[in-house]
């Protein structure tokens, strides 16, 4: 159960940061558009490959 949560708790705080600023710039848009190409382009992907990566000491056995 530690685990599902250490996975899924950082895409849930995504959407909270951007339901957050969504609050904040309501009726901006290009203050949106900058969130948006930045959570798309390079938080995503980030948070993606920092999930997923894991390195070879851990994973191989001696």
């Amino acid at each position: 159960m530690n685990i599902l949560i250490e996975i899924v708790s950082p895409f849930f705080c995504l959407i909270l940061i951007g339901f957050i600023f969504g609050k904040i710039f309501k009726g901006k848009d290009v203050g949106l558009f900058w969130l948006n190409n930045f959570i798309i382009y390079l938080a995503v992907p980030a948070l993606l490959f920092s999930l997923l990566y894991t390195p070879h000491s851990k994973t191989r056995k001696s």
